[in-house]
């Protein structure tokens, strides 16, 4: 099966602008998961939202997110409120600035992905980007806002 693209927007460079998408550097083939088992019954466990007080299943529609302020004491949040809250997100990287690979401690790196141009005109800019970039023997530092967590990340738009 084709890989997926994780994540579809645009790699911005001041006035720049290309359509990429990113994929995972890593398969989940090379991830190992697991499932619980009862091991009286070998039977596999199952995930049922249960009230903590009355021990009765809760429906999804009646799950609302809260914040924990004291033992047994939660301040509860409606949707619009994390909304209102909540990082935007443009669907861009936007290129922060150009430094040396070597100054990068490897502490900051993350999860690897790939970005890849999405389309011919994507194609063009993307490759002007990666020459500048690969001539200077540079690495870019971009900005992005995944799932409304903001990151920075290393660009090395390798030849790959």
């Amino acid at each position: 099966m084709a890989p997926r693209a994780y994540w579809k927007g645009n790699l911005r460079l001041s006035l720049v602008s290309c359509p990429i998408e990113l994929f995972p550097a890593t398969g989940a083939a090379e991830k190992i998961s697991f499932n619980q088992i009862n091991s009286e019954t070998g039977n596999r466990i199952s995930y049922r939202k249960v009230d903590a007080g009355t021990g009765e299943p809760v429906e999804a529609d009646k799950i609302i997110k809260g914040y924990k302020v004291d033992k047994d004491t939660y301040v509860t949040l409606e949707p619009e409120e994390l909304e209102a809250v909540a990082l935007d997100t443009t669907h861009a990287i936007s290129i922060e600035q150009f430094v040396p690979e070597a100054e990068i401690d490897e502490l900051y790196y993350g999860d690897p992905y790939y970005v890849m141009p999405e389309g011919e005109y994507g194609e063009e800019a993307f490759a002007v980007l990666r020459e500048a970039i690969s001539e200077k023997d540079m690495v870019a530092i971009g900005r992005v806002v995944f799932r409304s967590r903001e990151l920075l990340g290393r660009l090395g738009l390798d030849q790959r």
